[in-house]
């Protein structure tokens, strides 16, 4: 139990590091275009909608996915190498390869699914 603790808090902080640039929130250089448009008197255009703020939050989430996918699929590779002939270790390792694949077809189907809907319902792509 100690070692399963010890794996997925390691796991979690790697999760957290590699997600942290999509977080930051760095200073627009439009914020200074905006300043030079207001003493203009000119009206600032509001490009955020829905469908684009929504398939951000798509997007930040298949990158996570993308991320958990490939450490599964290192993770499993890597069971495999040290199974040393064990049959047992390396119908484990065939498992979670397996499934992580299939979880990327998963993944990658609904998110196609989710673009065509979004497209059709707005009329615009959400990317």
């Amino acid at each position: 139990m100690k070692n399963f603790i010890k794996k997925t808090s390691i796991l979690s902080v790697i999760i957290i590091f590699l997600a942290l640039p999509c977080l930051v929130f760095a200073q627009s250089p439009t914020e200074t275009l905006e300043d030079v448009g207001g003493k203009a008197n000119f009206a600032r255009a509001d490009e955020t909608t829905v469908s684009r703020i929504i398939g951000s939050v798509v997007n930040t989430a298949l990158s996570l996915l993308g991320i958990v996918f490939v450490i599964l699929m290192i993770y499993g590779g890597g069971r495999w190498m040290l199974a040393q002939g064990n049959e047992q270790e390396v119908d484990a390792a065939k498992k979670i390869i397996k499934n992580s694949l299939i979880g990327l077809i998963i993944v990658v189907g609904a998110y196609a699914i989710y673009n065509l809907v979004s497209y059709l319902i707005t009329g615009e792509s959400p990317i």
